[in-house]
């Protein structure tokens, strides 16, 4: 059984009573029966667009990350060099979208994406050369010396 009972004529309202529930009862209604249309799931172009914008700001991201300290550039500006950081690749390969995870570095292209001539990677906290098929290098330390000595 179901009794319908009109609320106003029950309750003695003013006018301005009455208008104020007419509104909330149509703002209520509105609500139940405009929600499925405001909530519905973003189109499939939205969707792509949404992530070229993610894509943007990761690649933005990720090239703040791969910046060396600014007072490692200032001092390497000083002495005429430059400063890189790399990623150990155990860490953020597949992590960080550049292809190696930022543990590799060209130093011709300055790029730390792998494949495009990498001289050095960083893995298991050692760095490395010569990793691609045919390639070697070497690496030595030199210990305790200044950088600018080197060639002497």
């Amino acid at each position: 059984m179901f009794i319908r009972v009109n609320i106003s004529k029950c309750l003695s309202l003013s006018p301005r009573s009455k208008l104020m529930f007419s509104m909330i009862k149509t703002a209520f209604l509105f609500l139940i029966f405009a929600a499925p249309v405001l909530s519905q799931s973003p189109t499939r172009d939205e969707k792509i667009q949404n992530i070229f914008d993610l894509r943007s700001r990761m690649t933005a991201l990720e090239k703040e990350v791969l910046q060396p300290d600014s007072r490692d550039v200032s001092v390497a500006k000083r002495l005429g060099l430059e400063a890189i950081r790399l990623l150990p690749r155990e860490k953020y390969d597949r992590v960080i979208a550049i292809n190696g995870g930022g543990a590799y570095y060209s130093f011709a292209q300055k790029t730390h994406e792998y494949g495009q001539g990498s001289d050095i990677e960083l893995q298991q906290g050692n760095l490395s050369v010569g990793f691609a098929g045919a390639d070697y290098g070497f690496l030595i330390d030199l210990g305790d010396v200044n950088l600018l000595d080197v060639n002497k």
